[in-house]
């Protein structure tokens, strides 16, 4: 008898931690979000698949990982991957380190297009920093 008596109290606690918080609820999807593609992307090096991941912890701050591929002769080439944060003029910042140089991309929407500027810092010293931008547009819809 006496077990019937906890055995509700026991079920409550078990759903209370189970469920997931109101504040993991409160992110919502940002405009980056998704997949991007450049669909003018004819030359070597250039940006061709931009995927901006977001997610958001149990007290509602952004995580990013963005990845991001470029034309190279035979197939597209895996650039690099690396962390976002948010500027704040409302950009969203991320840096692929990669084994030639660091790159740091400035990604935002406009007019449904991901506009994006890159700086890249080459760590030979063979040549300077070098830029480059794309405009993308979305791939998952």
């Amino acid at each position: 008898m006496r077990l019937f008596a906890i055995l509700p109290i026991f079920i409550l606690l078990v759903l209370q931690i189970a469920a997931p918080s109101a504040a993991a609820n409160t992110c919502g999807l940002p405009d980056e979000a998704g997949r991007w593609v450049n669909p003018q992307a004819k030359d070597k090096g250039d940006l061709t698949l931009i995927v901006v991941q977001h997610d958001c912890d149990t007290k509602g701050a952004d995580q990013w990982m963005i990845r991001a591929r470029v034309k190279c002769p035979r197939r597209d080439c895996i650039w690099g991957f690396g962390g976002g944060k948010r500027a704040a003029d409302g950009t969203l910042v991320a840096l692929i380190k990669t084994f030639a140089a660091d790159r740091w991309l400035v990604l935002r929407v406009a007019n449904d297009q991901l506009i994006i500027n890159v700086m890249n810092e080459y760590r030979s010293g063979n040549t300077g920093p070098r830029r480059q931008a794309a405009q993308m547009i979305r791939a998952d819809e």
